[in-house]
């Protein structure tokens, strides 16, 4: 299963973004894409995961765009 970092560097990868791309888009700076990415500072904190994980549960991330159409 692909952490939550591992999904967004692969999103960021497949929109042709780079970190300081994805930094600026989202008011943040690129170390801090960086360290999300690498799961050292995850946008979710490890407890969450840790409940998530326990209860069997993932974490999907779903575009805005896709889940607005499904309505």
């Amino acid at each position: 299963m692909e952490t939550l970092g591992q999904q967004i560097r692969a999103e960021r990868r497949r929109r042709g973004l780079t970190g300081a791309q994805l930094a600026e888009m989202a008011g943040c700076s690129q170390p801090q894409v960086s360290n999300i990415e690498r799961d050292e500072r995850g946008a979710i904190s490890p407890s969450a995961l840790a409940l998530i994980e326990a209860l069997g549960l993932r974490v999907v991330l779903v575009p805005l765009d896709a889940e607005q159409a499904a309505k």
